[in-house]
């Protein structure tokens, strides 16, 4: 992220400056803590639609929030028309 930063920058002029400092200001070790969290959260939303089959709120909730995650990455990528690295 840190990489195309300027390039972002110049081509969305208008994205106030800070929501770029957020991306700036995370390193290794926070982004494999926040992915290894989400790991968790799923596996454990995994295992409660296993027991329930599928029937759990949580198990559902859980599904749908990861799916709307990843049509965010997906419209970055369309945004910036490129693959969007995850460092």
């Amino acid at each position: 992220m840190r990489a195309h930063l300027p390039e972002l920058r110049k081509r969305f002029r208008r994205v106030p400056e800070a929501v770029w400092r957020g991306p700036e200001s995370v390193d290794a070790r926070e982004l494999a803590i926040a992915v290894g969290a989400m790991a968790v959260v799923v596996a454990a939303a995994a295992a409660d639609g296993h027991r329930s089959g599928g029937r759990c709120a949580v198990c559902r909730t859980a599904l749908n929030a990861f799916g709307l995650h990843g049509l965010v990455h997906l419209a970055q990528a369309a945004a910036r028309r490129g693959c969007t690295p995850v460092r």
